[in-house]
């Protein structure tokens, strides 16, 4: 299974996900990809943005 450990951002919550005790080391790591897969989404969404700004000033520029 994937470890929080590896991950600098998520090795906080896995130290307390464990001081707790009642989560399994599975559900750890399936929330650890359910944020690792939003963060990307949201990283994908913010380049796909500054491209469609980047063509659209490109147009404009053009266009004059």
């Amino acid at each position: 299974m994937y470890c929080l450990e590896n991950n600098p951002l998520l090795g906080g919550i896995s130290n307390k996900f464990r001081e707790v005790g009642d989560i399994s080391e599975e559900v750890v790591s399936f929330a650890s990809l359910i944020f690792n897969t939003i963060t990307i989404n949201q990283v994908t969404n913010l380049v796909l943005f500054g491209k469609l700004l980047y063509d659209s000033a490109c147009w404009r520029i053009r266009r004059f």
